[in-house]
């Protein structure tokens, strides 16, 4: 998954959005960051515990997928801000901070929108048109076919190699 263009695509949600981050498993942000203008209201290293922490929740929620499920998203609501957690590949968690008053049943439907249509780093695609049946192999599965070049259908069935 493209980490970076994932937060781009988040902050690009609504302007209510303050922060879209990807962190790893040190708690460390790696990816995204805040959006311009907007002061923290947590040091760099009261955002690595809080990482941290929410790592640890995420790790106890997995232990416990087997009898629940497998956790899509976790949502706090604070005085200040609003904060929704999902979980990546890799032990990477995406953060999404927010005003209090944004709308987090649409950021939170837009970001599972936005995480199933970003491709992953993936070298190599396969398309394939399922009305004429025109198909195309790509070295960089970063590019997009919205619909078929010949009959002009939208293309549906977009396999990458972690798929193959």
């Amino acid at each position: 998954m493209d980490f970076n263009r994932l937060c781009k695509d988040i902050l690009g949600l609504e302007s209510k959005i303050r922060f879209a981050g990807v962190c790893d498993d040190s708690g460390e942000i790696k990816y995204g960051g805040q959006r311009e203008g907007i002061i923290n209201l947590l040091s760099a290293d009261e955002t690595k515990r809080s990482n941290l922490q929410a790592l640890a929740r995420w790790a106890l929620r997995n232990s416990l997928s087997s009898k629940v499920g497998k956790g899509r998203y976790v949502m706090a609501e604070y005085e200040k801000i609003k904060r929704i957690t999902f979980p990546l590949e890799g032990d990477h968690l995406l953060l999404v901070t927010t005003e209090v008053d944004a709308d987090h049943n649409k950021i939170i439907k837009e970001t599972e929108r936005s995480k199933s249509h970003n491709v992953t780093n993936s070298k190599f695609a396969f398309l394939l048109c399922g009305s004429c049946y025109w198909c195309a192999s790509l070295l960089d599965a970063k590019l997009q076919f919205g619909s078929c070049p010949i009959c002009q259908t939208v293309l549906t069935t977009q396999i990458v190699d972690k798929e193959l």
